[in-house]
């Protein structure tokens, strides 16, 4: 626990350093909406498949190239770097890796973090916000930055119970069907654990728990 301690306090710091970034990022909502139509076809091919599918609203991303930057509509933090991280990831899919516009969508999501970490509230898009920019800075060779935004999605999983999820099985199948996008969300989250701890030897920060690894079983052919 001492390492994730560290790693969310570090990151709290990248409010100081963010507040010089300042980058021009040009785009028409007619090329932001293709892009996010890109990260939509993308994100199924994701560490853990349909992990954002399931528990995202994409209308709310497709309304957001018109008013993002409009100074009379509150945009929730968190949504804000989805948006921008939906970027990337669309401009990667439609101009290639390398391309400026993608690296200033990078620095536009590093923009958007220090006013969500104001304002977190530990919602599930705070969950997915998290995992999902550890993944792009990994992209982006900021490992020690994607190791602290991996930490800030372990806190969320810790924090909303999400790792003792079948500790209590569902009463309804509507609750059992609520569960699943959270099931997605620790799935991808285990498996950048997993790759933090293989390749750049960071400590197990997500342990695998005996309930959940009971279900993995019925994925092995």
């Amino acid at each position: 626990m001492l390492s994730l301690n560290e790693a969310l306090d570090d990151l709290g710091n990248l409010r100081v350093r963010a507040d010089v970034i300042k980058v021009d990022f040009n785009l028409s909502p007619k090329e932001a909406k293709d892009c996010i139509d890109a990260f939509v076809k993308l994100m199924s091919s994701m560490v853990v498949p349909d992990i954002f599918t399931k528990s995202l609203d994409y209308n709310l991303l497709y309304a957001l190239p018109t008013i993002v930057d409009s100074p009379y509509i509150n945009i929730d933090p968190g949504l804000r770097v989805m948006y921008y991280n939906a970027l990337y990831y669309g401009l990667q899919q439609i101009r290639g890796p390398g391309s400026p516009l993608m690296q200033a969508a990078y620095m536009k999501v590093l923009e958007a973090v220090p006013a969500w970490l104001e304002a977190s509230t530990n919602t599930s898009m705070d969950g997915h916000t998290a995992a999902l920019t550890s993944w792009t800075a990994i992209n982006n060779q900021d490992y020690q930055l994607s190791w602290k935004f991996h930490c800030k999605s372990c806190h969320f999983i810790k924090l909303a119970g999400i790792d003792q999820l079948d500790v209590i099985p569902a009463k309804t199948l509507e609750e059992e069907s609520e569960r699943d996008a959270l099931r997605f969300l620790y799935w991808h989250i285990l498996s950048t654990d997993t790759l933090f701890r293989m390749f750049y030897g960071k400590p197990t920060v997500v342990r695998l728990h005996s309930v959940i690894r009971a279900e993995a079983s019925l994925f092995v052919i």
